[in-house]
């Protein structure tokens, strides 16, 4: 699969996630909030003014995105939701690389997007 494909399957998988009702309820809060930040990241790079959403998290962006905004952006000068959304899930692998191994995979201080969801070792998930 080419990694476009990939990525949007693993957007909606985690939007699948976010609803399934087994889904433990303080890990759903934290990674909403985290989706709403990258969804207001997106919109303050996109739109001339902040979008009127419900953050109550009783609604997600399943349906609110058109097809355009779900596709990358790359070597084109738009932005889309989908570029946000890469950026942070690629940043994630470093950071729970950093905290296994206290290793730093790229130079200088440590680098943070628009938010950080903790990496648990197995024994503690």
């Amino acid at each position: 699969m080419k990694p476009p494909v990939l990525l949007n399957a693993n957007y909606a998988a985690f939007l699948q996630y976010l609803k399934n009702p087994a889904t433990d309820a303080i890990t759903a809060h934290h990674l909403k909030r985290l989706l709403f930040r990258m969804l207001g990241i997106y919109h303050g790079a996109s739109l001339n003014q902040p979008a009127s959403l419900d953050f109550s998290e009783n609604w997600l962006p399943d349906n609110y995105l058109q097809s355009s905004e779900l596709t990358l952006g790359y070597e084109t000068p738009g932005l889309t939701f989908m570029d946000v959304y890469f950026l942070n899930a690629l940043q994630r692998p470093y950071g729970c690389h950093f905290l296994f191994t206290g290793v730093r995979p790229w130079r200088g201080k440590a680098r943070r997007l628009s938010g950080q969801v903790l990496c648990l070792p197995k024994a503690q998930r």
